[in-house]
């Protein structure tokens, strides 16, 4: 399919939002634009997807069905490209005198070797509550001697 002949992402965003508040001011509301801009941009996919019943506006039974696969369509391209994110992504939570004194001074190396991850490093003295799925090291020992046998990693 030609992607000119898609209907435009915000269009599909501001119908996805109306739907699921059967509101166009609550959808602005969410979505930071007036409710004549979401009226228009839902004009803009070419079908009638509300019914309007005094001031409130409704789903036709047509619309009710395609509000479901946009929204499921959105929700699983997301869920996508974060998966993708998190799978260049590598997160190292230490406590700072480990980080300053073993860690930091080997991150160049791990950089020039591996410069398709994104690696984040967070020195904190709390847990760190990572999102699920995700490898983590977590090193035991925080001394100026400590070696690579002190971090494991573990699958959360």
């Amino acid at each position: 399919m030609d992607l000119r002949q898609l209907p435009a992402r915000n269009a599909l965003r501001a119908f996805e939002v109306a739907a699921r508040h059967e509101s166009f001011s609550r959808a602005a509301d969410e979505l930071f634009i007036t409710h004549g801009a979401v009226s228009h941009q839902i004009r803009g996919l070419g079908i009638t997807l509300f019914a309007r019943d005094g001031k409130r506006v409704r789903l036709t039974d047509r619309s009710r069905q395609y509000a479901a696969e946009v929204h499921a369509a959105l929700a699983e391209s997301t869920r996508r490209i974060r998966a993708g994110d998190r799978d260049r992504r590598l997160i190292v939570s230490t406590i700072p005198s480990f980080s300053a004194r073993w860690l930091t001074p080997r991150v160049g190396r791990f950089i020039e070797k591996h410069a398709e991850i994104d690696l984040e490093l967070l020195s904190t003295g709390t847990l760190i509550d990572f999102n699920q799925k995700m490898w983590m090291w977590r090193c035991a020992s925080a001394t100026a001697t400590a070696s690579t046998r002190a971090c494991r990693a573990r699958n959360y």
